[in-house]
């Protein structure tokens, strides 16, 4: 990796902050594989996320083909294309330390629940399930105006559906009569003695990963 040993020791010579280093780079590299067509090679780098990169290399004439130097070739381009992704990486954690929460409360996941909406009417404006009706009219410009109005009968499942969960949160408050806790429960429960949080949750990916009885970081961070 001539090429890049080079552009990392020029960046090294003028760098006076944090930088992405080609050891970082070669860090964060799990695997890499070849693939060889004609004069095309194609290298993918697995990274320890499990993203991949790519980088290739062709020789315009067959007689200059070298499988070796296509290799590496095609390897230098693949490394180079983590290269701005590390910089995000470095760029996100900076930005991070330089703006650090306002407040950070530990809490615990107390209690769940389904959480439900109204269904959707049907093509007549009616509710899907058991239903009043309410007709109404009015006198406007001489004419009469009327209609009616559908009230759902809320203990008819067929009028709700499904809509995510309410999750309550509540402070990691440890019990004065278990003092062997850890040392930070002890700390965040008395500056945070009291802290109620009710979330109604539609994405069903993070409701996977919550568990009830957990303990969870809330961090405080300016938006603006």
């Amino acid at each position: 990796m001539t090429g890049l040993n080079e552009r990392d020791a020029a960046a090294a010579a003028v760098a006076k902050a944090p930088r992405v280093s080609l050891e970082q780079i070669k860090s964060l590299i799990a695997g890499e594989r070849y693939f060889v067509d004609d004069t095309l090679t194609i290298c993918v780098l697995t990274l320890k996320n499990g993203y991949k990169v790519t980088g290739e290399s062709a020789s315009a004439d067959p007689a200059n083909f070298n499988e070796e130097l296509g290799r590496k070739i095609a390897k230098d381009k693949a490394v180079a294309e983590i290269w701005p992704l590390a910089g995000f990486l470095l760029r996100d954690a900076l930005h991070k330390g330089e703006n650090p929460p306002v407040m950070t409360c530990k809490v615990v996941l107390s209690g769940r629940s389904h959480a439900y909406a109204p269904a959707p009417a049907g093509p007549d404006g009616r509710p899907p399930g058991r239903h009043t009706d309410h007709p109404w009219s009015y006198e406007r410009g001489g004419q009469t105006i009327s209609g009616v109005s559908y009230q759902p009968d809320p203990t008819d499942p067929a009028n709700i559906v499904l809509d995510g969960e309410q999750l309550m949160f509540a402070a990691l408050v440890p019990s004065p009569c278990d003092p062997t806790g850890p040392e930070e429960n002890r700390i965040f429960g008395e500056y945070t003695p009291n802290f109620q949080l009710s979330a109604h949750v539609r994405n069903y990916g993070v409701l996977e990963r919550l568990e009830t009885g957990r303990a969870y970081y809330v961090h405080f961070v300016p938006a603006d």
